[in-house]
């Protein structure tokens, strides 16, 4: 799984989100994907927090979040508010109108159309995001 931004004038790096491992799961009905914690202390720590104060003049600045389930527990949303990380209120259902999501399916076409041969297709994320770059 990998994690992007995309803004006027600024994109992030293409950032590969680790795996959990079982001993990181925190209840028997969770997968060991991303989750609130790990969102908080891999995502918006490193790369959001500093972004904010690259590119922001004003104190809040707005992000645009999809409804993944790192993205809306109180965890998450009480981390935002301590940062001052203003979450965009977005509709339900609309990838259509969320930049990234057609920056996701443009990137996804060039792999595919890169990466017809399979024997030319990277072996594991860091080769993978380091042919992006």
């Amino acid at each position: 799984m990998f994690w992007g931004a995309v803004g006027y004038g600024y994109h992030s790096p293409l950032v590969a989100i680790r795996k959990r491992t079982v001993d990181e799961k925190t209840s028997g009905k969770y997968r060991l994907g991303l989750n609130s914690i790990q969102y908080c202390e891999e995502v918006l720590e490193p790369y959001i927090l500093p972004l904010m104060k690259r590119i922001s003049s004003r104190k809040n600045l707005e992000v645009i979040e999809d409804g993944a389930p790192s993205h809306t527990p109180k965890y998450t949303r009480a981390y935002r508010l301590q940062h001052g990380i203003y979450r965009l209120l977005w509709p339900a259902s609309s990838p259509d109108l969320n930049l990234i999501e057609n920056v996701w399916a443009w990137l996804k076409n060039n792999l595919r159309r890169q990466w017809r041969n399979p024997y030319k297709r990277p072996h594991n994320e860091r080769s993978c995001a380091s042919s992006l770059e």
